[in-house]
């Protein structure tokens, strides 16, 4: 059997701790970002309402993201996938106002929609 002596016991738990923190995900700000705007416009409800699916989809590329990052995939693969879930996010925010500003329009009055000149 083979003794350890204190001071190789703490050389090994040292070396344990480097390799754990190479480890440690990155901070990617462009993640952080859409992680961001993602939580501010869960709070609006007509986007939930009327971008149900763009939103879902944003979801879908943001979790992938995500994923990434926790397996430590490539930087440029998680930056990819962060930009497109803010472009994913910004597709649902427009669509969420076209289709509320349609909802709009059909509440208008006929004689007032369609006016002639």
């Amino acid at each position: 059997m083979i003794a350890f002596g204190p001071m190789r016991c703490m050389a090994l738990a040292a070396a344990a701790a480097l390799a754990g923190c190479a480890f440690v995900p990155r901070d990617y700000p462009r993640l952080n970002e859409v992680r961001a705007e993602r939580a501010q416009v869960a709070g609006d409800a007509s986007i939930a309402r009327h971008a149900a699916a763009e939103l879902r989809s944003a979801d879908e590329v943001l979790e992938r993201a995500g994923a990434a990052r926790d397996t430590l995939d490539d930087s440029a693969v998680v930056d990819h996938l962060s930009y497109v879930a803010k472009q994913r996010l910004a597709i649902a925010v427009e669509s969420a106002r076209l289709r509320e500003a349609m909802e709009a329009m059909r509440e208008f009055p006929p004689s007032l929609s369609a006016t002639p000149r």
